[in-house]
């Protein structure tokens, strides 16, 4: 028979069941709020430090490639110059490379050294009653920029030069052969229709100082020709290569 303790506390284990389940219940939905707060906190801050990096990627990116075009004291100079250089009526076309340096975006001073051009359509070997078969020279340069801008520059070059040139007379085989000094002075006028090729026209005065013979190189000339502007091709080429790098960073990130 059951008695009245018995019944007492049979009352109170069922009066009590339900405040137990309700207590579990909220630290439940407790535990899982603050795992929700846990998860939303950690992807926030993930986000921010994965945002942080990319803007610092940025902001790197942005200071190297000013840092690639940026005009400095002392910048490299690279160019391949084709030269028309119009004496009398006919023409000698010269083709040679040229590096130096740009100090202070005023001045170009450098070495170039100059061949005949065998391949150009222009192609010309022959002036008065002469024809070459070599006229090689280096030369050492000064140029002062007169106006510069996106697409038509103004130099004033002064150069002075050796080198040597064999040449034939018409009508007969003798071969002529001589030491040269070119000295030169004179303006050039660069139009740049693209920041990599531009179409150099000038004029000046060459004398030039044979050591064998007289046969009338130098004088007041005119050319014209074709500039390629390897330093620039330089530039982009290394700004080609660090806007690739950064792409592949973002990528990774």
């Amino acid at each position: 028979m059951r008695t009245y303790s018995d019944t007492n506390s049979f009352v109170k284990k069922f009066t009590f069941e339900p405040k137990r389940l309700k207590i579990c219940s909220i630290r439940m939905r407790t535990i899982l709020f603050l795992f929700f707060i846990y998860l939303v906190t950690t992807q926030c801050v993930a986000q921010s430090h994965i945002q942080h990096k990319r803007d610092s990627l940025t902001i790197a990116f942005k200071h190297d490639s000013i840092d690639i075009y940026e005009a400095k004291p002392v910048t490299l100079y690279l160019a391949l110059d084709f030269r028309n250089a119009y004496i009398g009526n006919r023409f000698l076309s010269f083709v040679g490379p040229q590096a130096g340096v740009i100090l202070n975006s005023k001045h170009i001073v450098g070495f170039s050294f100059y061949f005949l051009n065998k391949f150009s359509p222009f192609q010309s070997d022959k002036i008065s009653v002469y024809s070459f078969q070599k006229i090689d020279f280096i030369s050492a340069f000064y140029q002062y920029i007169l106006y510069n801008s996106k697409h038509f520059d103004i130099l004033i070059p002064v150069e002075i030069g050796y080198g040597r040139y064999k040449a034939t007379k018409e009508n007969t085989s003798e071969l002529i052969e001589s030491n040269i000094v070119p000295i030169g002075v004179g303006f050039r006028c660069v139009i740049l229709p693209h920041k990599w090729v531009g179409l150099k026209v000038g004029g000046g005065y060459n004398y030039i100082w044979e050591k064998n013979n007289q046969i009338g190189l130098g004088g007041l000339n005119f050319a014209i020709g074709i500039k390629i502007d390897l330093r620039q091709l330089y530039l982009d080429y290394r700004f080609y290569h660090l806007k690739q790098s950064h792409k592949r960073f973002l990528k990774k990130k």
